[in-house]
């Protein structure tokens, strides 16, 4: 039998619901090989070409990462830093127009159907570089009609001159990232220029100007009690924003508070689970509804990113520019630029001043596992009724995957109900290492080739009564643990 330990171990080093799966507990990529601009050019080339013959989905996403936030807040684990200057962020600006202008030619013809200006914070920027921003996105990338333009934003950093911009250019959907009003626990996550205040000046703002409005809100910070999550929660339904999404606080590896040691106690997380029920029980009842995709027709329920739910209800493509930002062309290719701060990857570097790209080619194979990853990790069930729509062939007809699928079946990780597929067992942990399964033969040689030196740490800490002591049992090497979980073959 494999321990507990190792089983969350493979659970946790990727993330399924993206597939190429997501190395790590972010939007990382690092077991991609380095590529030059010149293949991902070639790469947008052939799914462009597929999208003009209907072999694939015609949504197109544009995502842009403007990394800089004012503060660097210590629950933060997004891709962001706080610029030493304006000519920083000038620079910065200045290289996502240089990346627009190396893609604008391969779109001929296609627009875009959705727009997404993510960060840090990108109402950080200046009026007069979020305008030259947004025009020039929409120059080079022309939008569909009712296409949706969407921009992050923070009270701290809104003003009345920055949504005539956000008006003037289109944005229909617009975020608000709130997450406290406590001053306490404001000052202890270093979240500045934010107060009541702030945020009832940017719901006037924005209130009532013909965009959604979103709101974030984040229980489980440090020092944040029951009652004060309870009355920011109050205030901002109060105001009665389209969305309201809550945040369970996670402190991961990248965040300052779990650098310097913080974790939740099991108290606290026991604490954590009855205030995000409490919440979903006062939000079902002000009419608000849990944002979801139908498992059959795959639509959303409610308002939601159109981007976002493009992604995962299709496989849709996405451009992404700037530090950290992922793509995704369909059937051909997954790449990412590293997260902001990086070291440069080996290998052939891009030319023309762009950040390096890192890159996983594709096919209708892997476009047909994601799809049916997703699913899996986001319903836990299958449509083979809608992967035949999808695709145009049966589940189990496919090479490679039907068998996967149905090895997943034999091993008691999947239950058949009809046309539908669900994942079987209640266990979270189990489930993750079972849809490990379903990776192509490319992607498991890929990441075994880059976490086989994190095992060896993993089963060294073990050795030296870390905290895995008196857990781990098995001395497997890498490549055998991985035929276990991947293959279901003895190891």
């Amino acid at each position: 039998m494999i321990s507990e330990s190792v089983r969350r171990f493979l659970a946790t080093f990727c993330w399924d619901e993206y597939y190429f799966p997501m190395d790590g507990p972010f939007q990382n990529y690092t077991y991609f090989p380095p590529a030059t601009l010149r293949e991902v050019r070639a790469c947008w080339e052939r799914t462009a070409d597929l999208i003009r013959a209907g072999r694939a989905p015609r949504d197109i996403g544009l995502y842009i990462h403007w990394p800089f936030c004012p503060s660097r807040c210590s629950f933060c684990f997004c891709s962001m830093r706080v610029p030493r200057s304006r000519s920083e962020t000038a620079a910065y600006l200045a290289m996502l127009e240089r990346e627009m202008e190396a893609f604008r030619g391969v779109f001929r013809g296609l627009g875009f159907t959705s727009l997404w200006v993510g960060g840090g914070t990108p109402t950080f920027m200046s009026e007069a570089e979020l305008d030259r921003l947004l025009a020039r996105a929409q120059e080079a990338f022309p939008l569909e009609p009712g296409a949706e333009v969407y921009v992050e934003a923070s009270a701290a950093t809104l003003t009345k001159g920055k949504v005539e911009v956000l008006l003037r250019r289109g944005v229909n959907r617009v975020t608000l990232g709130l997450q406290s009003f406590d001053g306490q626990v404001l000052a202890r996550v270093d979240r500045r220029g934010q107060d009541r205040g702030a945020a009832e000046r940017a719901f006037d703002l924005v209130s009532g100007r013909g965009m959604v409005v979103d709101v974030d809100l984040m229980a489980g910070l440090p020092g944040q009690t029951r009652e004060s999550f309870i009355r920011d929660l109050a205030w901002v339904m109060r105001r009665r924003p389209d969305v309201l999404h809550l945040f369970a606080f996670d402190p991961r590896r990248q965040t300052l508070l779990a650098a310097g040691g913080y974790a939740h106690s099991p108290g606290q997380r026991r604490e954590l689970r009855i205030l995000i029920e409490t919440a979903d029980r006062a939000l079902l009842a002000a009419g608000y509804r849990m944002s979801r995709l139908d498992p059959e027709t795959l639509e959303p329920d409610c308002p939601e990113e159109r981007q976002d739910s493009a992604v995962r209800r299709l496989g849709a493509s996405v451009l992404g520019l700037g530090a950290s930002a992922i793509s995704h062309a369909f059937g051909t290719a997954w790449y990412c630029h590293p997260l902001s701060g990086s070291p440069r990857p080996g290998g052939a570097r891009p030319a023309g001043g762009l950040p390096p790209f890192r890159l996983m080619r594709s096919g209708l194979d892997e476009e047909m596992r994601g799809w049916v990853l997703r699913q899996l990790a986001l319903f836990g069930m299958i449509s083979l009724r809608g992967f035949h729509e999808r695709f145009g062939t049966a589940l189990a007809k496919v090479p490679g995957l039907g068998a996967a699928v149905r090895g997943l079946e034999a091993a008691g990780g999947l239950r058949r109900d009809g046309p539908r597929l669900f994942c079987a067992g209640r266990d979270p942990v189990e489930r993750h290492v079972g849809l490990k399964r379903l990776y192509s033969p490319r992607v498991v040689r890929a990441i075994m080739n880059k976490h086989a030196a994190g095992y060896r740490d993993f089963l060294a800490q073990d050795a030296r009564g870390g905290r895995w002591a008196g857990v781990v049992r098995e001395k497997m090497d890498f490549r055998n643990l991985f035929r276990v979980y991947f293959k279901g073959a003895a190891a």
